[in-house]
């Protein structure tokens, strides 16, 4: 009938009167004593309802004397005041009935090659009215003694319009971006830490803070909410619980009952696994060839560590492409590698070329503002080691956006392999390429601990 607030603002007001009541009646009692050692149930009522009105600003008090009176006037005032900004806040703000899920969920997801993949889910409930202009970010601070050091920052997430009853999901897949490096950071010091008791964490040195700014349409009051991650607030989805319809209560009684769930420390176990590994694969879904039309040819490489795996044939015969190339496309979805300038982390690729005529590669990085204005801000020559056929490589990060040209390192849109082919007469005819890249590892790898 009242509705969520509505019921808040009753149970507020409850307390109040049993306070109230609570107060007068011992000042009453105390009253009466100290002139009859016996009560009269009579007289405590007269004088409790005087002593109430007193409190409440209206009356007097008779036989008390003035710092009696300013004492206790002094208290009411107090009190009403709270009682005033307790219903202020409750009318106008929106901050509980705007849910902040005190969990992170994990979910295992399989790629076209059936290989093990994780993505993180974020959800916000509103129980409440409507509200609008949502605006979400994380923020990720490394703890130390007496100190708090801010490390990374993820995008901000916006949503229009959340009305009563519904919920935002925010998921992230974990490729190369803010949750996958935080998280790694967070269990990079505890690999085998299992449990879901926060005793066991709270040693955690980095901590993941949402905070949630939105408008309530009926007051327009703009409201903040925030709230804070570890280790220990990572569960596994559960697509068989309606998660989008719990309050903050239920979430937190189902989070206690899993704790002893053996399931869930399981897949928890796995997922630490996963995301404590140094190495970080770039998306083998978003490997494309250039030129469409050439001759080129891919199939995946099972059993391939990281899911890196892929096998790339190559015939340049009857095709004037000067740069045929493999490469990897984050144009919908640009790689923010901003979040590693301070970290050793290096791009690493190992490939075993099985040719005669391709003596080495060039490895680009392309960035930009937009899929029409995509540029180079690195390459670099690979050659090939003629003895077993691999070409490795092990680049600090850090080196290459030192040596780049204006590099846009929160827009990454593309990582290219290129088969360069050279003039080889006077005529401009190119040079020949064909044979086999098998790519064993093509992605991004921490050199050390980030907390040591």
């Amino acid at each position: 009938m009242f509705g969520w607030r509505g019921k808040k603002l009753l149970s507020i007001t409850a307390v109040f009167v049993v306070v109230w009541l609570i107060f007068c009646g011992l000042f009453t009692l105390t009253q009466i004593m100290n002139k009859s050692n016996s009560l009269d149930f009579r007289l405590f009522m007269d004088k409790l309802g005087g002593n109430a009105l007193f409190f409440l600003g209206y009356g007097d008090l008779p036989t008390a004397d003035v710092w009696l009176k300013n004492t206790v006037a002094l208290i009411a005032i107090l009190t009403i005041s709270i009682l005033t900004t307790f219903f202020t806040i409750n009318f106008l703000w929106r901050v509980d009935d705007v849910v902040l899920m005190p969990a992170m969920f994990f979910e295992k997801t399989m790629d076209a090659q059936s290989n093990s993949a994780y993505k993180i889910r974020f959800m916000i409930n509103n129980k409440g009215k409507r509200i609008a202009n949502l605006r979400l970010s994380f923020t990720a601070y490394l703890h130390e003694e007496n100190s708090q050091l801010k490390i990374s920052e993820s995008p901000e997430y916006t949503y229009p319009i959340l009305f009563e009853n519904s919920c935002w999901t925010i998921e992230d897949d974990l490729q190369l971006g803010f949750f996958q490096d935080v998280l790694y950071r967070q269990f990079l010091n505890h690999p085998d830490t299992v449990s879901v008791d926060k005793q066991n964490t709270e040693n955690k040195k980095v901590t993941i803070y949402m905070t949630l700014w939105f408008v309530d349409t009926q007051s327009g009051q703009e409201c903040c909410n925030i709230l804070d991650y570890n280790t220990s607030d990572l569960y596994a989805y559960d697509k068989e619980k309606n998660y989008k319809k719990m309050t903050y209560r239920k979430i937190q009684r189902l989070i206690k009952e899993q704790e002893f769930n053996s399931n869930q420390v399981n897949e928890r176990k796995d997922f630490i696994k996963y995301i404590t590994s140094r190495f970080k694969p770039f998306d083998r879904k978003r490997l494309k060839l250039s030129p469409r039309n050439s001759p080129f040819k891919f199939k995946i490489v099972e059993n391939q560590q990281y899911a890196s795996g892929a096998k790339i044939v190559i015939n340049t015969e009857n095709n004037n492409e000067r740069f045929p190339m493999f490469y990897y496309d984050y144009k919908d979805q640009p790689l923010d590698w901003s979040i590693y300038k301070d970290d050793k982390i290096n791009p690493v690729g190992k490939f075993h070329i099985d040719s005669d005529n391709i003596n080495q590669l060039i490895l680009e990085v392309k960035s930009g503002d937009g899929s029409d204005h995509v540029y180079t801000f690195y390459d670099k020559t690979q050659s090939v080691n003629k003895e077993d056929g691999t070409l490795c490589f092990n680049i600090s990060l850090a080196e290459l956006i030192k040596k780049s040209h204006n590099p846009n390192l929160k827009a990454i849109r593309e990582i290219n392999i290129v088969f360069p082919r050279t003039a080889i007469d006077k005529d401009g005819n190119l040079s020949h390429v064909s044979g086999s890249v098998v790519i064993e590892q093509f992605g991004l790898e921490y050199q050390d601990s980030l907390l040591e």
